[in-house]
Parts: structure tokens; C-alpha cells; sequence
């Protein structure tokens, strides 16, 4: 991926930023870090690009917000994160996610 940052936190704060334009997320710090630590490219490039389903596989799940409706994230499914606001990050500790695999063109 292509990127302007110069440090760590120029990092966070693209990723972060990248994640709010492009599919309208807002990601806690502790999954920015983990973005960018673990398995980055793929799911930041899957964010540039705009496709929508990221698979999350991984032992526990964590809880998605959006609006009044509230989603468990559980393993090996598929979720659609186009419209959703991932703003209840912060129940999720990494070591409960293995990976993020993103799948699909976007289409």
C-alpha cells in the first residue's frame, strides 16, 4: 500500500482516516493498531479499494453498533461494512482475532 505516513502515528491516523472516507468506519485505536501490526495490507487495501465484506475468523466475537441495532461479530462470517459505523471496537481485544480476510471485488 501506498503511503505518505513518516512514523507510527502518521500511520494510525491515515489508517484511521482512510477507514472513515473510503467505507464511512470508525475504528478504535486498539484495531488501528492491530490493522496496521498484524495483517495490514490486505484488509487497508481492501479499504482503498472500497470492498465491502471483510471475513473476521477468530476465536470469542465483539459487538458492532450501528444505530440502534447491535451485531455479534462471530467466526468465519461474512460482514458487510459498507454502511456501518464500527464505533463499539473497544470490547474487542486483538488476541480474540486471529485475522481479517478480506474477500470479494467490492461488487
Amino acid at each position: 500500500m501506498f503511503t505518505k505516513a513518516r512514523n507510527k502515528q502518521e500511520l494510525v491516523d491515515e489508517t484511521r482516516y482512510t477507514a472513515r472516507k473510503k467505507l464511512g468506519l470508525t475504528v478504535s485505536d486498539g484495531l488501528v493498531n492491530y490493522i496496521i501490526n498484524s495483517r495490514s495490507n490486505r484488509i487497508r487495501e481492501a479499504i482503498e479499494n472500497k470492498v465491502p465484506r471483510i471475513i473476521i475468523p477468530g476465536i470469542g466475537s465483539f459487538k458492532i453498533k450501528q444505530g440502534k441495532n447491535r451485531f455479534d461479530i462471530k467466526k468465519g462470517r461474512e460482514y458487510y461494512v459498507k454502511k456501518m459505523r464500527l464505533d463499539n471496537l473497544r470490547n474487542m481485544s486483538p488476541k480474540f482475532v486471529t485475522e481479517f480476510k478480506v474477500v470479494g471485488d467490492g461488487a
